[in-house]
């Protein structure tokens, strides 16, 4: 009996991973982006991604503005499949033409994005935003992208008392220090650990602006290092 129970368990789930799956990852550090996950910038940031069809069968595609939340003339610019569109509507469907279609083992093509343009405006916008299979709406991805200029004061509360920001980055950091008493080191390493740039922050200033031109867009870690002593290791994305 337990055999029998067990070999229906098993086929069942064998029938459920031939349904198609969807796969969500964003191209600035390569993360998988979680069902319902809020993803936060302080910036106007330019969140590309691929979708990809995991499944067995080819499907089609929608992509839905679930709860748009935004200062009034703020936007949303952005690409799915082969459509852009300068600003999205809350209940929309897009593409407006029909589902986009994935083989199976496809993904979506390059330049794929979303990106909120502040255009002048100031406060919090949120975009619920939900990728789903026409035919089987069970089959989704929802997450939350969060435009929030004052989250990058947030950083303020690292134990190194010491802050950089934006990150993402593109041509330009800032490095704010509330412990001025300290000599601070910024020692910038490339994803497998070869050091690339070492910067020396002036404990006279509490901001400092330094230049990123040198540094090409991807992954980098940044060591913390006051008077001589390590004390922590971040991550820092360059997207120009």
């Amino acid at each position: 009996m337990k055999k029998i129970i067990f070999l229906t368990i098993f086929a069942l789930f064998s029938i459920s991973c031939l349904f198609a799956q969807l796969s969500l990852v964003r191209l600035d550090d390569g993360s998988t982006i979680e069902n319902n996950a809020v993803l936060t910038f302080y910036t106007e940031y330019n969140l590309e991604f691929v979708l990809t069809n995991n499944g067995g069968d080819e499907i089609g595609v929608y992509l839905e503005a679930l709860n748009i939340e935004r200062p009034s003339g703020s936007t949303m610019e952005w690409c799915f499949g082969e459509q852009c569109i300068d600003d999205m509507e809350e209940g929309a469907r897009y593409p407006t033409g029909g589902p986009f279609v994935l083989e199976s083992g496809a993904s979506t093509p390059n330049g794929n994005h979303f990106l909120h343009r502040i255009n002048g405006t100031t406060g919090i916008a949120t975009y619920v935003l939900k990728f789903y299979e026409a035919t089987d709406p069970d089959n989704y991805i929802q997450f939350t992208y969060k435009y929030d200029e004052s989250s990058a004061i947030e950083e303020l509360n690292s134990k190194s008392k010491i802050s950089i920001y934006p990150n993402p980055s593109k041509n330009f950091l800032y490095i704010q220090c509330n412990d001025l008493g300290k000599n601070y080191q910024i020692s910038i390493r490339n994803i497998i650990g070869k050091e690339i740039k070492v910067i020396d922050v002036d404990n006279s200033k509490e901001t400092v602006k330094i230049q990123t031109d040198d540094l090409s867009s991807g992954i980098y870690l940044y060591s913390i290092i006051a008077d001589g002593e390590f004390i922590e290791t971040k991550k820092l994305i360059i997207n120009k």
